[in-house]
This record gives C-alpha cells, structure tokens and sequence, in this order.
C-alpha cells in the first residue's frame, strides 16, 4: 500500500492527498460486519458475552492499525484488499477515512470499557452496537460515510479525491470557489 510504516493512505498522482482504495476499505468494513453481527447476535440470543469481548478487543487493534500506524497493517483491510485485489481501484481521499475511523475507534474505547474492562450489560451496551452495526453497515452496502457527512466533506471539496478508477485520467482536484 505505502512504503512508511506511518503513512495513511498512498500519493497517486493527480490526488493532492494521500487515497485509499474503496473497494478494499468497504470489503474490509464488510468483513467486520459479519463478525460484530455474530458476537452481536451471541450476546442478544445467548447471553453469551465472550464473542463480543473478543471482537471488541480485535476491532479496536484493527482500528489502532489504521489510525495511527497505516491503514495497510490493519487484518481486516488486509484481507479486503486481497478480496477486491482483480477489480479496478476506487480511490477516495484517505482523511476522510481516518476520520470515520476515529468514530469506529471511539466507539470500541467505549465498549472496552464497558464490556471488557467493567462487565457491564445493560441498554447502553446495546445503543454502542447498534450505533457501530449501523456506521459499518451503512458504510459497506449504502456506500454511505456518516463521518463525511457530518464533518461535510464531499468529493468536490478541494482536500478530497473524487472516486475515479484506474483506466480514467484522474484531473487534479481543483479548489471550489
């Protein structure tokens, strides 16, 4: 993906930020889907809140990776690349990640807190997974970035790179007036 260790997304040319490929970072947000929903469901049906200690704990290494080393250690965006690894690349401007990701991080602090460190179970537990189900859900079928939207940030905006694959000549992003 880069070759910094502490680097957040890759320089292509024409992009005047660092992008990440939107197909690995939404197969990746799929992938997390599919275990929260399991631990989720686990601890609902079951009682059973060990899954969900786990996944909190793996979540919140994966989100560590991508915020604050680079986004290409992290498992899960690992195992999407690999996924998405014969389709044409959808570039997207890597700060707006990064901050999605911070919300993702934000909310698995919390849930460490609770569930892992403190063993509380109560409706707050359930608000937290919901509230991350839906961000990660919306995220990888809706192709819908709740962070983006609430900070503003669009593809025209002169800091973010429009979703453009290979084969087209990506224009450098010009500033809106």
């Amino acid at each position: 993906m880069s070759k910094s260790i502490f680097q957040s997304g890759q320089q292509i040319p024409g992009y005047n930020i660092p992008v990440l490929n939107e197909r690995a970072v939404r197969a990746s947000a799929g992938i997390l889907f599919l275990f929260a929903i399991v631990a989720f469901m686990n601890a609902w049906l079951v009682g059973d809140f060990q899954p969900t200690r786990i996944f909190v704990i793996a979540f919140l290494i994966d989100f560590t990776l991508r915020i604050f080393i680079n986004p290409g250690y992290a498992p899960s965006l690992i195992l999407g690349q690999w996924i998405v690894r014969k389709q044409q690349p959808e570039y997207v401007g890597a700060p707006q990640k990064r901050f999605a990701w911070t919300i993702g991080f934000v909310l698995a602090l919390t849930m460490l807190y609770l569930v892992v460190f403190n063993n509380v179970i109560g409706p707050i537990n359930l608000v937290v997974c919901s509230l991350c189900l839906l961000l990660c859900s919306s995220s990888r079928s809706l192709a819908f970035a709740w962070g983006a939207w609430s900070t503003g940030c669009s593809t025209t905006r002169p800091n973010s790179a429009p979703a453009v694959s290979v084969n087209q000549n990506p224009t450098p992003v010009r500033a809106a007036t």
